[in-house]
């Protein structure tokens, strides 16, 4: 092939702008010529299948222009992609159609295609791409479970503030009950002590009239009152020690257990625990056990023993000095339920105050024991704590034993049935209250031995002692 001269400036602009589809080999081809000059190469034209034939024709006559130098092959063929791929993939021996040798040309034959500079960048671009997918789904997961969790932990918080809610709403209807049933307290204690004066400015009318119309002289009035009073209070310390020692036998102190003293009771004739039916004649001066409600009193016993559900049954209804009842034991006032042993000791506690408002005060009180004080004695006789003698003074009102005329023990039987023992202190006497008369008295013998050991050996060990007094509670 006859050299024909240098590519002019002008007609690689012409190829350029003929062959855009085409894969941009040409550029690299010129821009490496100079450099590839005395090395020669083979390259791999990969057409474009939009390629005019009249392009193919003049991008042949350009090839043909470069400079050979001694090259003995030209280009042979020139084909679209799609021919030149199919062609490739059958490895047709030592033909290669789309090959141009030159000595100016770089060296890309079919045994390295797979180093094409634009194949290699696209499958390097598409291995990130495969990767940043690979990341993204990893990243789309990750806010997938990550927004699971937080719908949980809303669905808790919005569960935990409901049940916060309904706390609050409870406690609430706690506080309103508690304000009602302190403002029912203090109408109570308003009553008393307006009744409380009204009986103090009566007594004190009766004593004026009484000083009006006495014929002594006005003088001589209060050194006689205070005269009969000094009388009163000594006969009433003579009494006291007469009927102490009428009870106490003289022997000497016994520093054993109890168990021989408790049987030793028997032989001696002591304290026995017999029938007696007497009729207690009623003080009119005395108010009633069962005085009449008032409007705000029955509204209180409604509300205590209302339980609709919200109220709990633990709640505090009744409180008289350290005595509290809660509304379950108060329900059980209701017809057939057991009783309560939490009722039988506020009853007990409101006789006690009863007693301190409307008791002559020149008499001796009545002890009112609480509903486990039998449970106790007996625990403590079977225990023998009464050798040792555990001192104590008062119980829990705050009131002195020793001061007592009578005392009264409530009772539980077999944990269904309640009965009062009164213990008269003077008349050395035993009463059993009971509205259910056992058959055999003898049933119940033993318990109430076991009580009066214990009171005995409590009121004798006082005087023994010199004055030492001994607990039968702790």
């Amino acid at each position: 092939m006859e050299h024909v001269g240098p590519i002019q400036e002008g007609e690689k602009k012409l190829l350029r702008q003929q062959i855009l589809r085409f894969l941009s080999w040409t550029e690299e081809m010129f821009n490496l010529r100079e450099k590839y000059l005395m090395e020669p190469k083979e390259l791999v034209l990969y057409l474009h299948p939009t390629v005019k034939e009249k392009q193919l024709r003049q991008v042949k006559r350009l090839l043909k222009r470069l400079p050979k130098d001694g090259a003995e092959n030209s280009v042979k063929e020139i084909v679209p992609c799609h021919v030149s791929t199919n062609v490739d993939e059958k490895t047709l021996g030592d033909e290669h159609l789309l090959l141009v040798s030159s000595e100016g040309l770089p060296n890309l034959a079919s045994g390295v295609r797979d180093e094409h500079l634009h194949h290699n960048d696209m499958t390097e671009l598409l291995s990130k791409a495969l990767e940043q997918i690979s990341d993204l789904q990893r990243i789309v997961g990750e806010q997938a479970a990550w927004r699971v969790e937080v719908e949980k932990e809303l669905t808790r918080r919005e569960l935990h503030e409901t049940q916060m809610s309904f706390v609050i709403e409870d406690l609430r209807q706690k506080i309103a009950t508690q304000d009602t049933i302190i403002e029912t307290l203090r109408e109570q204690l308003a009553k008393k002590e307006n009744s409380t004066q009204n009986e103090f400015n009566k007594r004190s009318l009766q004593d004026s009239i009484y000083v009006s119309e006495s014929p002594v002289k006005r003088s001589a009035v209060h050194p006689l009152i205070s005269d009969s009073k000094e009388m009163n209070k000594l006969g009433s310390t003579v009494a006291k020690r007469v009927a102490i020692n009428s009870r106490v036998k003289s022997r000497p102190h016994k520093t054993e257990c109890y168990k021989s003293y408790a049987e030793d009771l028997l032989t001696h004739q002591r304290m026995k625990p017999r029938k007696v039916i007497s009729t207690l004649a009623r003080d009119p001066t005395r108010p009633s056990l069962f005085p009449s409600l008032t409007a705000s009193q029955k509204a209180a016993v409604d509300d205590a023993q209302c339980c609709d559900g919200i109220r709990s049954m633990s709640d505090i209804v009744v409180c008289i000095d350290e005595a509290f009842v809660y509304r379950a034991a108060f329900k059980t006032l209701e017809p057939g339920g057991l009783l309560d042993d939490m009722v039988i000791d506020a009853y007990m506690r409101i006789l006690d105050n009863q007693q301190r408002e409307w008791g002559p005060p020149h008499q001796k009180r009545t002890y009112y024991g609480s509903s486990h004080l039998h449970q106790f004695m007996r625990k403590c006789v079977m225990e023998r704590k009464f050798s040792y003698g555990v001192p104590v003074h008062t119980n829990s009102a705050g009131f002195d034993i020793y001061a007592s005329d009578r005392v009264f023990i409530p009772v539980n039987r077999s944990g269904v049935h309640w009965y009062l023992v009164e213990v008269d202190l003077l008349r050395r006497k035993v009463t059993i209250l009971d509205s259910m008369r056992p058959r055999r008295t003898e049933k119940i013998a033993l318990e109430i031995r076991t009580l009066l050991a214990g009171l005995e050996y409590v009121f004798e060990g006082k005087q023994l002692e010199g004055g030492h007094s001994y607990n039968f509670r702790d």
